[in-house]
């Protein structure tokens, strides 16, 4: 059966530390949306494709990144948006071997010729690199990258900031053999990529995990970077974390004990949404409180994705589970802040939205970005039951309504 893939690298290494329960297992139809409105469709290179971050500059410029089947191998996916057509873009693969892969979980631009994206690049289960890629303009390069706290291991990026061309900052984790996850934070100031210390929640306690999963600055001097730790035995504990950048150096900030912090969004300084399974935390310049999303009994969701085209205006993109906890029925999720309260809203299912016995759909959104508050975009994936792969979603909001390619 064909597992939710989102961020699936960083996922396994947890699994394999002993931390189970964080892929939910289902299968997918392949039926779309009845009378739903169509974007212009997207690219599905290779032998299936995952879209896994999006960012956008305007409402005719922007970025969709992923990874998709070439062969034995992995290979790293651009996709541009120039306000008609979505567009195939090469990107370097350094992995290259058979069974390598080379995956782009987080991307960003500072402007039209000069982008960011990241993720890994490796062969094997911990045989994983930093992985770097930079637009000028005109093509993708990779850019070096430092693998902080030395081999053996496995290095993962899954978020990426900047606020100026000699500004940035991507975060992630680095996966140890014995069985504990350092966070993992990287500064590129114009010139190259370097490591900078991060909190260390529960260090003292071995066969941990802390991950960080999405990060948001502001300005030079402020920075929010959030993910989740979880210790081992003999405490088994767990809880999201939260840092601050204030210039020189990360702080750890009190959080709401909810879930895992999987994106995080921000206005201003004072001004910032942080999502996770089932909920939301907004800063307020001074301390992280929880917000209701919309919620019942038998279903649940999972916020992977926030952005904000302006303060009173928010999007939340993920995985509404359809029937409970079993795991099977999942469908894209599209939950809207107007200023007072989150509401979901309606967005197409290219993967179907039936569940039976064998052939439950899976949909899920793992980014969002808006070039206005009429042009956003939200991408993922979802299960073809009759080619057997996953394919990419772009899902577009017009100002009022969701449309799929």
């Amino acid at each position: 059966m064909p597992r939710r893939t989102a961020r699936t690298r960083i996922i396994k290494i947890i699994t394999a530390a002993g931390l189970s329960g964080l892929l939910i297992a289902a299968a997918a139809v392949a039926l779309p949306a009845a009378n739903a409105a169509q974007a212009p469709a997207i690219p599905q290179p290779g032998s299936g494709s995952q879209l896994r971050a999006v960012t956008c500059t305007s409402a005719s410029n922007c970025w969709a990144v992923g990874d998709y089947g070439n062969g034995p191998v992995d290979a790293s996916e651009a996709l541009h948006w120039d306000g008609s057509a979505w567009t195939l873009v090469s990107t370097p693969n350094p992995a290259g071997a058979p069974n390598g892969h080379d995956i782009l979980y987080g991307v960003t631009c500072v402007s039209a010729t000069d982008c960011w994206a990241v993720g890994e690049s490796g062969e094997g289960i911990i045989q994983h690199r930093t992985l770097a890629l930079h637009w000028n303009g005109t093509s993708w390069s990779q850019v070096a990258t430092p693998n902080p706290g030395g081999p053996p291991g496995a290095w993962f990026l899954a978020g990426v900031s900047c606020t100026a061309a000699s500004n940035c900052w991507a975060v992630g984790h680095h996966a140890r053999p014995h069985g504990d996850n350092v966070n993992m934070a990287l500064h590129w100031n114009g010139t190259s990529w370097s490591w900078a210390a991060t909190p260390e929640p529960d260090k003292s306690i071995g066969g941990h995990a802390r991950q960080l999963s999405a990060i948001r600055c502001v300005s030079k001097s402020d920075c929010w970077a959030v993910g989740f730790w979880a210790s081992g035995e003999p405490k088994n504990l767990a809880g999201p974390e939260a840092f601050r950048w204030t210039g020189t150096k990360w702080t750890r900030v009190s959080t709401p004990k909810a879930g895992d912090y999987n994106g995080v969004a921000c206005t201003g300084r004072a001004n910032c949404w942080a999502v996770f399974s089932d909920g939301s935390a907004h800063w307020n310049g001074t301390r992280w409180s929880q917000v209701p999303t919309p919620h019942s009994a038998s279903k649940f969701n999972t916020l992977l994705g926030v952005t904000c085209a302006r303060a009173t205006e928010c999007w939340a993109a993920g995985i509404l589970n359809a029937s409970g906890a079993d795991g099977s029925g999942e469908l894209t999720d599209m939950l809207r802040w107007s200023g007072t309260k989150w509401t979901r809203v309606a967005t197409p299912n290219p993967g179907g939205s039936t569940e039976s016995d064998d052939n439950s759909a899976v949909n899920e959104l793992d980014g969002v970005a808006c070039g206005s508050p009429t042009s956003c975009w939200s991408v993922g994936s979802y299960w073809d039951y009759t080619a057997q792969t996953r394919l990419s979603i772009a899902l577009h909001w017009n100002g009022s309504s969701w449309a799929t390619g």
